[in-house]
């Protein structure tokens, strides 16, 4: 993969060419370090401070992504792909833990942060019939069909396969897709089932200046449960974002093992000169009375999550404080990235177990060194506070902290 990315980005470089002429790169650096100050009252044989890499985005340790783009000259195809290398997603919340096969005790902990690297999406797209179609095949990501919250925010996902893109009437936007993520080997137990395929139907329909909708259906398969979802954002003012969403999981089998999940959010930036606020709400059910979790029968409970934020931009925009509040009820916090993660906008979508006992309040609070609009080093604190019997975080159940210092850049 090295020869290939030195290779393409010379040929970029070269210059006086149509190759190189229909290329475009951008690309992103997140990552730091963080000291945690756990209560740690399960994690013994250890000293109750803990220091590890730390990042904003939605993974362990740090991220590093190319994202590159080729476009022929008649502008009728082209190809997309983005290389990542970030620390690798495995253990609890970034955690690794060592057991005594005798009595099951936690023996050690430790934190995982092994380098991987990997292509996110690579896909090849053309273009038909004076450009009311576009299908592109690969590892499929386009980002077309996300809904337009900013707690979820987030599409029916992508995968290995045909993405069918229409664009009927102006405005109008749908998708047709097929993934599979299996290959077929000489046995039956890599045959896969019914699974093994993802159907995707997605549309986006946006009234310029007034409102955008966004929404989507997967059939169940390797790109998780089955799911639709529908999401409206209004567009009628410049300096404000407001957006709903409504999603709804296990959809063959929903008077059982349903799941419902509503969003919305709010930010403005035009009250105050230089402050921006954030509100966010989410209400989650599962139609399930009882849920498994380490093998026990657990109540059921209304997943709520409420989200505040204010940002003051102070001296051109170079000096910024913010806070964040989080306060969760019938969830949990450990978000894709674990205890390793900022990733203030997903902290616990998608990993809530509906538990009556999981309740907790966090605090974070940061100042950012802007050298640029999108690119600035960041030193911050997680203040987690766990108000029922379960742990939510990392570290015991109590007050949990981490202070951190970070760099982030895209370009």
């Amino acid at each position: 993969m090295k020869k290939i990315l030195v290779g393409l980005v010379a040929l970029a470089l070269a210059g006086g060419g149509a190759f190189a002429q229909g290329w475009t790169f951008n690309g992103l650096v997140d990552g730091g370090l963080g000291i945690f100050i756990l209560e740690d009252e399960d994690y013994v044989d250890h000293d109750d401070m803990y220091v590890a890499p730390i990042t904003r985005e939605g993974t362990r340790g740090f991220r590093t992504q190319l994202v590159a783009a080729f476009v022929n000259e008649s502008n009728t195809a082209g190809l997309n792909f983005r290389i990542r290398a970030q620390g690798t997603n495995w253990g609890l919340g970034g955690i690794w833990i060592d057991y005594d096969d005798a009595t099951g005790e936690i023996e050690d902990v430790g934190f995982g942060t092994n380098l991987t690297a990997f292509f996110d999406f690579a896909f090849g797209w053309v273009t038909l019939f004076d450009g009311l179609a576009t299908i592109q095949g690969g590892r499929v990501d386009n980002g077309m069909f996300v809904s337009q919250d900013r707690m979820w925010n987030d599409d029916s996902g992508e995968g290995l396969g045909l993405f069918l893109i229409l664009d009927p009437i102006e405005n109008l936007r749908l998708g047709f897709a097929g993934f599979s993520r299996h290959q077929i080997y000489d046995s039956p137990l890599f045959l896969g089932g019914n699974d093994s395929a993802t159907g995707v139907v997605a549309f986006s329909y946006v009234e310029p200046d007034l409102f955008r909708l966004t929404g989507g259906f997967r059939g169940v398969g390797t790109l998780g449960a089955s799911q639709a979802y529908f999401s409206f954002a209004y567009l009628g003012m410049e300096d404000m974002h407001a957006a709903v969403t409504a999603r709804f999981r296990n959809l063959e089998e929903f008077g059982d093992y349903g799941i419902m999940n509503f969003y919305a959010t709010l930010a403005h930036s035009g009250l105050v000169d230089g402050l921006t606020l954030h509100l966010g709400g989410s209400l989650g059910m599962t139609m399930e009375d009882e849920r498994l979790i380490d093998g026990e029968d657990v109540d059921s409970n209304l997943h709520i999550w409420a989200w505040a934020g204010v940002e003051f931009a102070l001296m051109d925009g170079v000096f910024v404080p913010r806070l964040d509040f989080h306060w969760v009820s019938g969830g949990h916090a450990r978000a894709n990235g674990g205890a390793q993660s900022l990733h203030l906008n997903t902290i616990v979508d998608g990993h809530t177990f509906f538990d009556e006992e999981n309740s907790f309040i966090r605090v974070q609070p940061s100042v950012q060194l802007r050298v640029a609009p999108n690119a600035f080093t960041e030193i911050g604190a997680i203040i987690h506070n766990d108000l029922g019997d379960n742990n939510t975080w990392v570290g015991g159940n109590g007050l949990n902290m981490a202070a951190y210092a970070l760099v982030r850049g895209t370009f």
